[in-house]
């Protein structure tokens, strides 16, 4: 099973009222009543909770009706009731913390926490409880506040009513009708829901201000991905909203885009345009995917006088994309794609662009060169919780009038292999350009014993080929960090060995790749500190090694201070 209630039999009287966890985890033994109560007050075999009764939303421009009802509690289960419980300040600060208690840390993932000034409920594996007064909601992205809730451990679902607040990590905020949280997914269910997020670029950078938006649902998933159905987005403040567009559905990937379906533009209360699919960055990443239903049209004296297209695409949040069409003046017309796509699984995912420049009468002049074309493809996947690997490749040519023009092509492929305190990564790059050509491999792996204490041990090998040149190098490097309070010290030994051929006609001559051997070398850096009575800022690094070139039999020691 997925979920279990793990709840808290009773707490002593305190300022949070009483306490209930929810873990996606296996299921654990119940904990033993707390000695404020006697044993005999708990019934031998409490009744689940009855499930909330939901109830429809009213028509447009009718009196809000919660969408759940909180039912009363079961006269059989057993009260854990803090009447003195104090409400949680909204405006007043928060005290220091005198007495040096460490500030809780967020949830993991998959556990939540409930807290209330009174909770009703039994802790058999059908059951449930039901909280009031003053409910708060933690787990691992967010929180959320209510008058009300009830939890089901049979569905594995919260419902919670009653001025509900969602506050997350990122930041964003949301209130609702109502809201459930799903215990054995992470997910949040909201109900006539309104909201802001501050994480969105326009002309590449930071908007300053919120993004609005209200729907009638919303869902969100543990990685922040939510999709509002009927509502609207705006970027006006909520009591005076100058502009709106609003979309049948509404999806916002963090630190990507919004993307919403069936949206048309209103000023006001007019509606003035349907824009059908309306994609929005979010970040300055995703500002570079440009999304545009007008041309733009300028002139700049590179160009001329130029127009570009954008035409936007979107069969699912699986694939999407952007067509580009340009016409510049003075160098020609470029046609191209940007393609961004996904498995259904969500375990991989990637994106191809592609871009040809067909250059003008003028710019052939001018460059000798009929056309440019450059394409990359950049794919990543995840196998499994351990294992990942991810591809890159990039290719660029050019079409000349009187004479073929090399083609540049490099591939990067990387396979991480990540423990619970090891990681391990292959990485291999390959880049081509005419009769040139480079090949390197690097194995890297990191084992961390403590956060304090970790050891790395790194092998590469680089090839490169040229005409009537070859060269290998291979590189060797240990090194062993350690951080302290007022410290952090590096040993590292490191090594380099290769050799280079050049040819010329039938005489091939071949010579050491000199480099400089670190066998070993302690450095051991200062935390930065500060002589009071001076205001002065101090920090030292001292450094102490012995060096060869490997070849020479020449060998030195260094010793300094800084």
């Amino acid at each position: 099973m997925l979920a279990v209630l793990l709840f808290v039999a009773a707490l002593a009287v305190g300022t949070h009222g009483q306490t209930a966890s929810i873990a996606r985890a296996q299921e654990a033994p119940s904990p033993s009543p707390s000695p404020s109560f006697s044993p005999q007050q708990v019934p031998e075999q409490p009744n689940p909770i009855p499930s909330p009764t939901r109830y429809v939303a009213p028509g447009v421009g009718g009196t809000p009706v919660p969408i759940f009802v909180t039912p009363p509690p079961n006269p059989e289960d057993f009260p854990r009731v803090n009447r003195g419980a104090t409400p949680i300040p909204t405006q007043t600060p928060t005290p220091a913390n005198i007495q040096g208690t460490p500030a809780p840390q967020p949830l993991p993932s998959g556990l939540a926490r409930v807290t209330a000034d009174e909770l009703y409920g039994n802790n058999s594996p059908t059951g449930g409880f039901t909280a009031y007064g003053h409910v708060r909601l933690e787990y691992a992205t967010g929180t959320v506040t209510a008058d009300q809730a009830v939890y089901d451990a049979q569905t594995k679902i919260l419902r919670a009513t009653g001025h509900v607040l969602l506050s997350q990590a990122s930041g964003d905020t949301a209130t609702a009708q109502a809201l459930e949280y799903h215990a054995d997914t992470d997910r949040v269910e909201m109900f006539d829901v309104e909201g802001s997020t501050a994480n969105i670029v326009a002309g590449g950078e930071p908007i300053q201000g919120r993004l609005y938006y209200k729907g009638k649902e919303a869902v969100l998933d543990p990685n922040g991905h939510t999709i509002i159905k009927d509502g609207y987005i705006t970027t006006c403040e909520p009591n005076h909203v100058a502009y709106h567009v609003t979309g049948r559905e509404i999806e916002i990937r963090p630190h990507d885009r919004l993307i919403a379906k069936g949206s048309t533009l209103f000023l006001g209360q007019v509606a003035v345009a349907a824009l059908g699919v309306l994609a929005l960055p979010l970040t300055q990443v995703a500002q570079t995917r440009q999304s545009s239903y007008a041309p733009r049209i300028g002139y700049n004296s590179a160009y001329g006088v130029f127009i570009r297209e954008f035409i936007n695409f979107y069969r699912g949040p699986n694939w999407y994309g952007t067509y580009h069409v340009d016409f510049y003046q003075k160098v020609g017309i470029g046609l191209g794609a940007d393609l961004y796509f996904q498995r259904l699984d969500g375990r991989g995912g990637g994106s191809f662009t592609f871009y040809e420049l067909n250059n003008n009468g003028a710019q052939q002049a001018l460059s000798g060169t009929r056309k440019t074309i450059t394409s990359t493809l950049q794919y990543q996947r995840l196998f499994t919780d351990h294992l990942q690997a991810a591809i890159n490749f990039d290719y660029s040519g050019q079409s000349a009038l009187f004479t073929a023009l090399p083609t540049t092509t490099s591939t990067n492929v990387s396979v991480t292999h990540s423990g619970a305190r090891s990681t391990t990564s292959y990485v291999v790059t390959d880049t081509a350009s005419g009769p040139s050509h480079s090949f390197g491999g690097i194995v890297q792996h990191t084992v961390a014993f403590s956060p304090d204490f970790t050891q790395s041990l790194g092998l590469n090998l680089q090839d490169n080929a040229n005409p009537g040149a070859f060269s290998r190098a291979v590189g060797f490097n240990w090194d062993t960090h350690v951080s302290a309070r007022a410290f952090d010290a590096d040993l590292v030994i490191a090594t380099n060995h290769g050799s280079q051929t050049n040819t010329i006609g039938t005489t091939a001559t071949t010579t050491p790749v000199i480099g400089i051997q670190r066998v070993p070398e302690l450095s051991i850096r200062a935390r930065p500190f500060q002589i009071n009575t001076l205001r002065l800022p101090v920090t030292g690094t001292l450094t102490d090694g012995i060096y060869d070139d490997g070849y020479d039999n020449i060998e030195t020691s260094r010793l300094d201070f800084n």
